[in-house]
């Protein structure tokens, strides 16, 4: 090799040397910029600015605990009586208007001659005594209390209609407003989800 050409070789060779160190010096400085900020301080500001209206709420139909079918899918971590903890037994209620009061709601589309203890079917008298409502639909929307007693009372066909007599007055409800009612089980009343026994019969 003649001393032109070594001279021009080593000259690219030092060019992309000096090329090649750039980039590198410039990843390393942007990584540790992006690191840097990265670990820095975040600051979240609330404001009462609305980005969404109207947003869709999703739901999921969730049945009975099971070993099989879409229930074992969704419920497949919950383990029946996996501790001390209190039960929760929980329904929504669909209201007639027809024999409700502003302290009695009659309840829709169910009858004492349906009920099955021994299937867990139904609910016998007294059983919603204590628990806590909440309107989350209709005339009452959004008022909440204490059922004072669950009982079955005449409905002028022959049948007898689960009634809930509450703690206070409220507006009389018209036909499918909605209650819901909660109360709270000793933990054993899981077992019932495996249809074992009627929460009741403990």
């Amino acid at each position: 090799m003649n001393t032109i050409s070594h001279l021009y070789f080593r000259g690219v060779i030092s060019v992309k040397k000096i090329f090649l160190l750039s980039i590198a010096a410039f990843l390393f400085l942007g990584t540790v910029n992006s690191f840097a900020q990265m670990t820095g301080e975040t600051v979240l500001t609330i404001t009462d600015k609305v980005i969404q209206n109207d947003v869709k709420r999703l739901g999921i139909n969730v049945n009975g605990a099971s070993q099989y079918g879409s229930s074992a899918m969704v419920l497949k971590n919950i383990i029946p009586n996996p501790g001390f903890e209190p039960a929760y037994w929980s329904s929504n209620i669909l209201l007639k208007a027809s024999g409700s009061t502003s302290t009695a709601m009659v309840q829709e589309w169910w009858n004492e001659t349906w009920n099955n203890e021994a299937g867990a079917i139904g609910k016998p008298a007294g059983f919603w005594d204590g628990a806590e409502y909440e309107f989350v639909y209709g005339n009452a929307k959004g008022l909440s209390g204490t059922v004072q007693s669950f009982v079955y009372a005449p409905d002028g066909s022959g049948g007898s209609r689960p009634v809930f007599n509450l703690d206070q007055s409220v507006p009389v409800p018209a036909d499918l407003d909605v209650m819901i009612v909660r109360k709270k089980f000793d933990s054993n009343v899981l077992r019932a989800m495996n249809g074992r026994f009627a929460p009741w019969d403990m």
